[in-house]
């Protein structure tokens, strides 16, 4: 089953990167698996061998068409780096990254890249067009670094399953985590069994919670920074058994927000999974939801968020999902601490390579790589040799990759190393020799139509030392196309929600997705606008006190049913401003009266159907001397009294959604009109 998702791209984090074997006779390539999972042994390098192939040269005319694009761009006056295919293509074609000010400089011997001779059909050229480099010249005070490291201001860190209030350091990784209680209402806490406790995994696994009721749970983060700016979201999934149903290992939907995120599979309960994206907010709000499909409860184990503030280039409108990071050379896992997001990069070592480091200071570069990474590259033993990486991929799939590279070896004043990178046998990028600086490629678009990738990097004929690589990291481009609930509306209902201590089904985003709209709740939707609130139905709901200020903030509201719960107070006069509203079913509660002046116009000359109580004969009769200074013009007959003895006047059961149509309103009053006239026979 496994290789039939691995094969096929369902398993999100099974087959990853490959790295090839070395050629012979006996001995064929061998496929690493890079999961991002958590293993029951503390994480060990990947450990390959390469496989020598066939290098390609710049051709003459590839030569020719370097000459004539820096022809274009002399000297690089401009200190942008414009790198390209080599098409002649409008200016604002090519990818350009400027460093912030005060931060770094653009290089003013950014390498152009070359197009590969060969095959000239449309896809490959348009793959070809797609890659460019970032060059950039980052220096970072080592005493600043530090100091954004201690900062965990943009961290939102949960631990889920442990008490409420509940929160400690992580000693091996010193993140502050917290309860997961304040972010979910439903679901039940539990612990992994006691023989998948191993020393070495990380605290936040050893205790998760499920979720046995409701088809979908969300967990409800608001970060700080708010809407427009980029995430880092990693959940994080560690069976260990906690059920004792080992024999039924369960998979479940993980969604962002109204979307499909992944499906998470359990393969084994000593081995967990991670699913990591990069995600630009469109909201103040970000759901992370989990979906049951009939095949076991879902659970999980950890949360962790953290604010980015610096630009991936990623298409507009899209998410990053993490493939793989890895980094080479390492032994150990690198993370917070080190990487001030703390990003996982995972270790990797070939075993016909040899792995070359520095102690010097590396700059981080333009996406801030941890020094600790940066300094450590493998490099083949056999300088023909090329690095070679492979993974397979669906066709519809389609993939960024970040490629950083530093040089980390003292060089010679004869020696040279400069190479040649491929992907899917066509130059990518080349000749290109890496500086002591961090320096990261990415294709400006993504990568696609093919369902195996794999990415060769060469030695040229001028180089005398092998290629090195220090680091990659490889996503997949997933779109988000269903927005959600416009914020001020979300606002308001979670207050709602919050004031009344309402329950239901209200998780998530109110409206989105419609299968899962919130008991109660009647929402537009548009292709280019986010959901609004168009009606709240909220009768016999126990309501109690006074009618929440947030209702105000409803401002697209057209029908609200507030009857027979325990309100009490003032009726508001805000309700009078809300400009669409066309139903108001206030009976059935305890207000004080007079009700406000401008409500009652429109509920008498408006286009406001108001539902409410009066007061009886008898109590006008035994107050009237109470009534002097009231003004009559402004009330139905009799409605300016506390509620006494009350009976039903002008009242209709109002349980109309806003979606239905003029019509359907037109019949209310119909039946309204019928039911004053029989009052007054």
């Amino acid at each position: 089953v496994n290789q039939y998702l691995n094969a096929n791209g369902y398993n999100d984090k099974t087959t990853n990167l490959e790295k090839m074997g070395e050629a012979n006779d006996s001995d064929k390539p061998q496929a690493v698996e890079l999961r991002r999972s958590e293993r029951s042994t503390k994480p060990g390098p990947k450990t390959v061998k390469k496989n020598q192939k066939r290098r390609r040269q710049t051709s003459k005319e590839d030569e020719d068409k370097i000459a004539e694009i820096k022809a274009w761009y002399p000297n690089n006056e401009s200190r942008k780096c414009v790198l390209t295919g080599g098409n002649q293509l409008p200016r604002d074609f090519w990818g350009t990254l400027l460093a912030d000010d005060g931060l770094g400089w653009l290089s003013n011997e950014c390498t152009l890249p070359t197009l590969g001779s060969g095959k000239e059909d449309l896809q490959k050229m348009k793959m070809l067009r797609r890659f460019y480099a970032v060059c950039i010249l980052h220096v970072a005070l080592t005493l600043a670094i530090v100091q954004a490291q201690d900062d965990q201001s943009g961290f939102i860190s949960i631990d889920c399953g442990i008490p409420e209030g509940s929160k400690y350091t992580d000693k091996k990784t010193g993140i502050n985590y917290v309860s997961d209680a304040g972010f979910i209402e439903d679901g039940v806490s539990g612990e992994i069994l006691p023989k998948y406790n191993f020393a070495t995994l990380d605290l936040p696994l050893t205790t998760l919670r499920s979720f046995p009721q409701n088809t979908r749970n969300c967990y409800t983060l608001r970060p700080k920074q708010g809407k427009n700016n980029t995430y880092l979201i990693r959940t994080r999934f560690f069976y260990g058994n906690y059920d004792s149903k080992g024999d039924q290992l369960p998979q479940f939907d993980l969604y962002l927000g109204a979307d499909l995120w992944t499906t998470v599979y359990i393969t084994d309960p000593s081995e967990g999974n991670f699913y990591e994206i990069i995600h630009l907010a469109a909201s103040d709000y970000i759901h992370i939801c989990l979906v049951n499909t009939d095949k076991g409860n879902p659970f999980i184990s950890a949360i962790e968020l953290r604010h980015l503030d610096i630009n991936m280039n990623a298409p507009p409108l899209t998410s990053l999902d993490l493939f793989d990071r890895v980094n080479f050379g390492s032994t150990e896992r690198v993370r917070y601490g080190d990487d001030m997001y703390d990003r996982i990069w995972d270790p990797i070592t070939i075993r016909s390579g040899r792995v070359v480091q520095t102690s010097n200071t590396v700059s981080p570069g333009p996406l801030n790589v941890p020094l600790k990474v940066m300094s450590t590259a493998i490099t083949p033993n056999i300088s023909t040799n090329p690095i070679s990486l492979a993974w397979n991929a669906t066709i519809i799939n389609r993939f960024i990759l970040y490629v950083h590279f530093a040089e980390v070896e003292i060089l010679n004043s004869n020696q040279i190393r400069e190479f040649n990178i491929y992907l899917n046998e066509d130059l990518l990028y080349g000749p290109f020799s890496p500086s002591t600086n961090t320096t990261t490629l990415q294709n400006i678009s993504p990568i696609t139509g093919f369902s195996r990738y794999t990415f060769k990097i060469n030695q040229t004929l001028n180089s005398t030392l092998p290629p090195l690589i220090n680091a990659m990291e490889l996503y997949r481009v997933k779109q988000f196309l269903q927005r959600q609930t416009e914020d001020q509306d979300a606002a308001a209902i979670w207050s709602i929600k919050s004031t009344y201590g309402l329950k239901r089904n209200w998780q998530g985003d109110p409206c989105i997705p419609r299968a899962f709209l919130w008991d109660g709740l009647g929402c537009s939707y548009g292709a280019a606008e986010a959901s609004r609130i168009i009606s709240l139905n909220l009768s016999s709901s126990e309501l109690s006190g006074e009618i929440a200020t947030a209702f105000a903030n409803l401002t697209m509201i057209e029908s609200l049913d507030l009857s027979y719960n325990n309100l009490t107070g003032d009726v508001p006069e805000f309700l009078a401003q809300l400009d669409r509203l066309r139903i108001l079913n206030l009976r059935g509660n305890n207000f004080t009266r007079p009700l406000p002046a401008e409500l009652l116009a429109k509920s008498k000359d408006g286009p406001l159907l108001l539902s409410i109580e009066s007061i009886s004969d008898d109590d006008k009769n035994e107050d009237k001397n109470d009534d002097k200074n009231e003004d009559k013009s402004l009330c139905p007959e009799g409605s300016c009294r506390i509620n006494k003895g009350i009976k039903p006047f002008q009242v209709i059961a109002v349980d109309v959604l806003a979606s239905n149509s003029r019509l359907a309103a037109l019949e209310v009053s119909t039946v309204w009109n019928k039911h004053v006239k029989s009052a007054e026979s």
